[in-house]
């Protein structure tokens, strides 16, 4: 599974977010993350590098996600 520890961090640092949003924000990171990586378990999604260095979740139905700072955005 890709380190994306400094996402949230860097989010709730930059927004001012108080601590109690901020946990809540890395529990549903979590959550995400382990759905995502519960597919690639699964075989129904691999991990692939973008091209700007950034993770990329490929699922075997041909949908594609950038995982970003500040979220997920679907390319396809």
């Amino acid at each position: 599974m890709p380190d994306l520890t400094d996402i949230t961090a860097a989010a709730a640092a930059h927004l001012g977010e108080p601590p109690a949003a901020h946990d809540a924000a890395e529990q549903a990171k979590r959550q995400v993350l382990d759905a995502f990586q519960a597919m690639v378990d699964a075989r129904q999604a691999w991990w692939r590098t973008h091209e700007t260095g950034r993770t990329e979740l490929h699922l075997a139905s041909g949908e594609v996600y950038l995982l970003q700072r500040h979220g997920v955005v679907r390319l396809r």
